[in-house]
């Protein structure tokens, strides 16, 4: 059940971004790390099979124009780390997926270091949706914990721009030097010759507020 009513229409020159930490299953309850414990759920509710058709049917229910998602679990085909199949819904709902552009080597060392240090070998990144029939897609920027993309509006009387940037910063609060520099990384994706909208999102692990870090 959707908690929140869907995002309003945007109109002309406004779009509707949705941010989403999905909570990937190798950082649930792990031995020796009482942050992620969450007590306060019972069981079924952490269960990562039962979870997977109920967000996808809650992201299409909140009827954003793109959706940014962090802690996507990809999965391992015969020669790459793809985006999961439950999110196959999303696409039938008109979504196009973008992935983060990493090495063969790269997703297989992180399932490796996940399954040392969290007792499962799963690969997880970022991953953003857009709606297909508004906008096309320009171009697309990976980055060690970000993902950039620049889309067009179709069909539009007066078509914009948007860059539209995610991340999943350092997830340690304390580390707050390495979460700014992280996501100074992110901003300078952008080029100088972009005349379009910014819109920056994601998982930050830290307050993002007038005089913080962030």
């Amino acid at each position: 059940r959707v908690r929140e009513p869907p995002l309003p229409t945007a109109a002309g020159g406004q779009i509707s971004v949705l941010s989403y930490n999905l909570l990937a299953p190798c950082y649930v309850r792990v031995h020796g790390q009482p942050w992620n414990a969450y007590a306060h759920c019972q069981d079924q509710w952490l269960e990562w099979k039962g979870r997977q058709d109920k967000l996808a049917s809650e992201i299409i229910a909140l009827n954003a124009d793109v959706v940014c998602l962090q802690e996507v679990v990809y999965e391992e085909r015969a020669v790459d780390w793809r985006l999961p199949k439950w999110m196959e819904p999303l696409y039938a709902a008109g979504y196009v997926g973008v992935t983060q552009k990493s090495a063969l080597k790269d997703w297989d060392r992180q399932a490796e270091r996940n399954k040392r240090v969290l007792g499962k070998r799963l690969a997880t990144g970022l991953a953003i949706l857009y709606r297909e029939q508004r906008f096309q897609l320009d171009d697309e920027i990976t980055g060690n914990r970000s993902l950039s993309i620049f889309l067009s509006e179709t069909n539009a009387e007066d078509p914009q721009t948007y860059a539209v940037m995610t991340c999943h910063l350092e997830g340690n609060q304390e580390y707050t030097e390495k979460q700014r520099m992280q996501f100074l990384s992110l901003v300078k994706k952008v080029p100088p010759s972009f005349r379009g909208h910014v819109i920056v999102c994601g998982d930050f692990n830290n307050e993002c507020l007038p005089g913080s870090s962030l």
